[in-house]
């Protein structure tokens, strides 16, 4: 599989204020990347919340996202396990769950790798020719 050719399918949403529904309706047969901080709360929580409730509102077909714990390298300061991770990605129906660390590159081509994989699966070409079509 083409990694290169889902790379729009892909939306980190960092800060709601950005992405309004209209902006989302260009990503509604996309897949999506939740990402918290193990280090701070409550960013897991919020994900349910604020980020998800977002993308529901929006995306009226099945949603399709993956979770993915940043800095897990800073062991000292974490204050949600790996495994608080994967329950809560359980909890909300997300497809995976993955610790990742941005700055030293640890387990985001995994994570994004498994969520590509079940993109193409769910939506096939149809995930290619939307993205093309919101050029």
């Amino acid at each position: 599989m083409d990694l290169g050719k889902f790379s729009e399918a892909f939306l980190k949403l960092g800060d709601v204020s950005r992405f309004d529904s209209h902006t989302l309706n260009l990503y509604k047969d996309g897949a999506y990347a939740l990402v918290y901080d193990v280090t701070r709360k409550p960013t897991l929580e919020n994900l349910e919340r604020v980020w998800l409730k977002k993308l529901r509102e929006v995306v009226k077909n099945e949603l399709l996202f993956t979770i993915l714990g940043n800095k897990c390298d800073l062991e000292v300061l974490r204050v949600y396990s790996k495994e608080e991770g994967i329950n809560f990605a359980e909890k909300i129906g997300a497809s995976g769950a993955f610790e990742v660390s941005a700055k030293r590159g640890y387990g985001i081509i995994e994570g994004l790798k498994k969520l590509t994989y079940d993109a193409y699966r769910m939506h096939g070409e149809n995930l290619i020719d939307n993205s093309r079509q919101n050029d």
